[in-house]
């Protein structure tokens, strides 16, 4: 098992997002970029708990899934809602976010 890195996760995780910003939105590159680094940042506290419930076996990846959809609402897209980006565009990128997050952190644990 690979020794768990909270700073490594976050910087794999943020250039994930750069990556998917210029994947699904490319004329709004920059705010998805801003607002999904934001998330991240956001997250760290639950990050480290679900890696350590993940790796004690508390938790398997469909709970992982679960517990960061439940997120969702809370992930604010303001730089991309400002830029007037339709709501369903918003509402994929989420998505992409949420799958993102969960098989990085799959990967390293």
């Amino acid at each position: 098992m690979v020794q768990f890195d909270l700073k490594s996760l976050i910087d794999t995780l943020k250039q994930g997002v750069i990556d998917l910003a210029k994947k699904t939105l490319k004329d709004y590159e920059q705010q998805a970029s801003t607002d999904g680094q934001q998330i991240v940042d956001c997250m760290k506290d639950e990050l480290q708990s679900w890696s350590d419930d993940l790796k004690s076996g508390k938790i398997d990846s469909d709970d992982l899934n679960d517990l960061i959809a439940g997120q969702e609402d809370l992930f604010k897209m303001e730089a991309l809602e400002q830029a007037g980006v339709a709501t369903i565009e918003i509402d994929k990128f989420k998505s992409s976010l949420i799958d993102l997050v969960t098989n990085t952190l799959l990967s390293i644990i």
